[in-house]
């Protein structure tokens, strides 16, 4: 079993961060793989709420992800602006639990992502992760998605 944890300190509230973050038709604009959103059970993502989310074409570099691969997520928490859960099966069994919470900092909001990552042969599950998640492109796609939370809020904050 992998425990995976990252944080991060973002210049915009904690509302925005959320709306970003819970939103899997935008995973795209920041996660490597080009992740798409498909049999979605209900238009909002509260618990329950169940998803299809597919990895393929057009990735960034540097992710495994970028093959085709589908995880099907069903929603945990929702509970805005400070927690956010999905639970996800995936290919060769992974299951994952992936949580997220929102706490107000600074001015801003500290970001913090928690995936617990279950593999029916742990050993070869871990190989698998130094491969398809590793620490470095998580990194990087959390570094654009502070951008596109950040930009946003700046824009929204000029427009009011």
């Amino acid at each position: 079993m992998g425990k995976h944890r990252y944080s991060i300190s973002i210049a915009a509230p904690p509302e925005a961060v959320y709306d970003l973050f819970s939103d899997p038709d935008r995973h795209a604009e920041w996660e490597s793989g080009n992740p798409r959103v498909t049999n979605r059970s209900a238009s909002s993502l509260q618990p329950g709420t169940t998803y299809d989310l597919r990895y393929g074409g057009g990735s960034q570099a540097g992710s495994a992800r970028s093959g085709r691969l589908t995880y099907h997520a069903r929603v945990e928490a929702a509970d805005r602006p400070h927690r956010f859960a999905i639970s996800a099966n995936g290919p060769l069994g992974l299951r994952a639990m992936t949580r997220s919470e929102f706490v107000p900092e600074n001015g801003g909001t500290r970001a913090t992502l928690e995936m617990e990552l279950k593999w029916p042969i742990p050993v070869l599950g871990r190989l698998i992760e130094l491969v398809i998640l590793p620490p470095r492109v998580v990194r990087q796609e959390l570094a654009r998605f502070k951008a596109i939370a950040e930009r946003e809020s700046h824009t929204e904050r000029q427009s009011t």
